[in-house]
């Protein structure tokens, strides 16, 4: 029932959305690296929102002051940003502030990165705060710079959800309402974002509102189920869990370096273009993407429930995400030697 009653409050605010971004110029427009068709709206993040914590509410759970207010500090300057479009340094600085207030309020924060690097704890100390803050940015921005494809975004957070939901119960922690509840709003979303649903595009767009409101919830998750005594999983686990949205991220942002452009100037890069540009639709490259998110997740949670030593997990992880530069690189290699081709064709 919890799940079905959080569904429907999310699909109702979904659909009331759509007049109010047209109303208000809260839309997509064409153009630049968007290539959708039509005025899009960008209120699916608001409406997630506000139909998780509506039914969070009536059910009574109130997760915490520090990820409410972090959660409202991102939407209000996500709307601001997907309606005026703002540096980026200045959506970096909002998510930083964001990040601090899960840690002061709520006290979530990384404290130990567990056996990750060898047979040892690595405490973090003096060095928590800052670490959980490039972590907290790290993921808000990885959930960010990945949602550039109809569906894409929300269903890599909902393997997300999907893989946290699954942990809880397998420790028998708490928290798992929260999860159902999130989950059920991204799957509300999904029906007004995926194009296998509405075969000319999206009807609904999260923006940068929703994409950094997933991101903080989904690092305020990780952070509180991975750390201390009572902890639901090692903190490598997460790595797993976000796979696809780190090696995208991180990757994109290391090979723009290499070719001595900006970390942060949009490009074609990603791998959802990669695979278009190769000649796969939405649909298909949407299927491979998220497949592989979610075989990547499975295997990390697998592989640390049979007790896999957390380093070997962590140098594995390292190991695929070298794999995975080196097949988009190759991608790249032909991809440039095809289009090189079809010009020398037209000479």
């Amino acid at each position: 029932m919890l799940a079905l009653g959080g569904l429907l409050i999310t699909l109702l605010l979904l659909r009331m959305s759509i007049p109010l971004a047209h109303r208000f110029s809260l839309v997509a427009i064409p153009g630049q690296h968007r290539r959708h068709q039509g005025n899009i709206p960008l209120t699916g993040g608001i409406a997630m929102s506000a139909g998780a914590a509506l039914t969070l509410l009536m059910i009574g759970h109130l997760p915490g002051a520090g990820i409410a207010g972090a959660v409202i500090l991102l939407l209000v300057i996500g709307v601001v940003d997907d309606r005026f479009s703002i540096p980026y340094w200045i959506r970096f600085l909002f998510q930083i502030i964001a990040v601090l207030l899960i840690i002061w309020i709520d006290n979530v924060r990384l404290v130990d990165l567990g056996k990750t690097f060898s047979i040892e704890t690595t405490n973090l100390g003096n060095y928590s705060v800052a670490l959980t803050v490039f972590a907290g940015v790290g993921v808000i921005n990885a959930i960010n710079m990945i949602d550039g494809m109809d569906g894409l975004a929300g269903s890599l957070v909902l393997v997300c959800l999907l893989s946290i939901f699954a942990l809880l119960i397998f420790s028998g922690s708490e928290g798992i309402d929260l999860v159902v509840v999130l989950s059920t709003a991204v799957v509300g979303f999904l029906g007004f974002n995926l194009r296998a649903i509405h075969h000319r595009g999206a009807k609904l767009f999260m923006g940068d509102a929703g994409s950094m409101v997933l991101g903080i919830v989904l690092a305020w998750l990780l952070i509180r189920h991975s750390q201390g005594a009572r902890a639901s999983f090692a903190p490598v686990v997460a790595l797993w869990i976000l796979a696809i949205p780190l090696f995208d991220t991180v990757g994109v942002l290391l090979r723009r370096s290499m070719r001595r452009g900006s970390p942060f100037r949009a490009d074609w890069m990603h791998t959802h273009h990669l695979l278009m540009r190769l000649g796969l639709d939405v649909n298909q490259s949407l299927a491979l993407i998220v497949s592989a998110a979610a075989l990547l997740a499975v295997a990390g949670i697998v592989l640390f429930l049979k007790g896999t030593p957390e380093n070997y997990l962590f140098y594995l992880f390292l190991g695929l995400f070298a794999g995975y530069i080196f097949l988009m690189e190759i991608g790249e290699y032909f991809l440039r030697r095809r289009e090189a081709q079809l010009d020398g064709d037209d000479d």
